[in-house]
């Protein structure tokens, strides 16, 4: 049915989220202090590229919602959030090693019995044999070129907070990757493009002063309680108006359009509630 289904923007924002991030083959974490947070995206979109990584999703969230700005400094600082996937493919040896042997030695056969009647008289179909004998060579190259291959994914979160007076922003920069199969060249591959990446975005950001997981909460604007609570509660009551809403569907009280609108309206509330969780929690 419609509403066990998650929205296009439930399915791929389950895979940013830190803790699934931290089970992937590689991790890295970068904490600094950057310019331009868009720029910061770009160039790490750049830096994918230029290794050859197709981006399948680049998206920047926008924190509008003034239920959020209290937790923030009169306003002066405005979360941020960034996702980036992107994802390339390695070929490896043949897909199916044993059956172009096996079609080559079936082909090998036939020509070695081929030499054998020129040799030996004998009332063999001459011509049969010389029609079938290449068929299993060109059998045998054509399985051979097909090659397996290994997905490779990266997974990017930029998450921080803005400072619209000095232009400056702390941000956390989270990395992982992984491969869907369990392959040393594909892993060693993975290391190779993630090292380099990691590597450049070291030399560009960190020597800049690094602020600490501490200077970077404290730009959080205490409040009498804590505001991890307020944000837990809204996410909470985010999962019943989702509850209501699959029920007014299932009831017929509202069109599958009209659903699907406010759903992936909730979605993305949700979304940024858990980006500010997230940052409170770093």
């Amino acid at each position: 049915m419609v509403f066990d289904k998650q929205t296009i923007v439930g399915k791929y924002e389950d895979q940013f989220k830190v803790k699934d991030m931290k089970n992937k083959h590689i991790f890295h974490d970068i904490y600094t202090r950057v310019g331009d947070p868009e720029e910061l995206r770009g160039f790490i979109v750049e830096l994918l590229q230029d290794s050859d990584w197709k981006t399948s999703i680049n998206e920047l969230t926008k924190f509008e919602d003034e239920e959020m700005e209290p937790i923030f400094r009169g306003g002066r600082l405005k979360p941020i959030r960034s996702i980036i996937k992107a994802f390339k493919q390695i070929k490896k040896g043949p897909k199916y090693p044993w059956v172009w042997k096996l079609f080559f030695l079936i082909g090998a056969g036939f020509l070695g019995l081929y030499l054998y009647a020129l040799m030996v008289p004998n009332n063999w179909n001459m011509n049969l044999i010389l029609e079938v004998t290449p068929v299993w060579f060109i059998l045998a190259l054509i399985v051979y070129s097909i090659k397996e291959t290994v997905s490779l994914a990266m997974w990017v979160k930029i998450s921080g907070v803005y400072d619209i007076n000095d232009g400056n922003a702390d941000v956390r920069i989270v990395l992982a990757a992984d491969a869907d199969k369990k392959d040393k060249e594909a892993f060693d591959k993975l290391e190779e493009d993630m090292s380099e990446i990691y590597s450049v975005l070291n030399r560009k950001y960190v020597p800049r002063k690094k602020p600490t997981k501490t200077e970077i909460v404290k730009v959080l604007k205490p409040k009498k309680k804590q505001p991890e609570l307020s944000l837990m509660k809204t996410m909470k009551d985010i999962d019943q108006q989702i509850a209501t809403l699959n029920k007014r569907f299932i009831n017929k009280e509202i069109s599958e359009e009209t659903y699907k609108e406010l759903k992936n309206e909730l979605e993305k509330r949700k979304t940024k509630a858990e980006t500010v969780l997230d940052l409170l929690s770093i």
